[in-house]
């Protein structure tokens, strides 16, 4: 985890969370990926997004992206342009 965070800004919390294995070898019968929760507050971009899936595929990572807005460039020109008095 610390590997793929180094690249990203911001804070960092980790949780892991071990079950109890059943059977008599303790063995998963298949690999398990590690799920990643990523909340952006402010909005994100759609390459912000890419990045992510990116780094996910390269590390074995499943990227759970929560945000408040997903930014493009038309949102991104209205938020800095000067509205029109009514």
């Amino acid at each position: 985890m610390e590997e793929i965070t180094k690249y990203l800004p911001g804070g960092v919390h980790s949780e892991n969370h071990v079950k109890a294995s059943k059977g008599k070898s303790g063995k998963q019968d298949r690999p398990v990926n590690k799920v990643v929760l990523v909340y952006f507050l402010g909005g994100c971009t759609y390459s912000e997004i890419t990045a992510l899936r990116f780094l996910g595929k390269l590390k074995g990572y499943i990227f759970v992206i929560t945000t408040t807005a997903i930014i493009n460039s038309s949102t991104m020109l209205e938020s800095v342009m000067e509205k029109p008095p009514i």
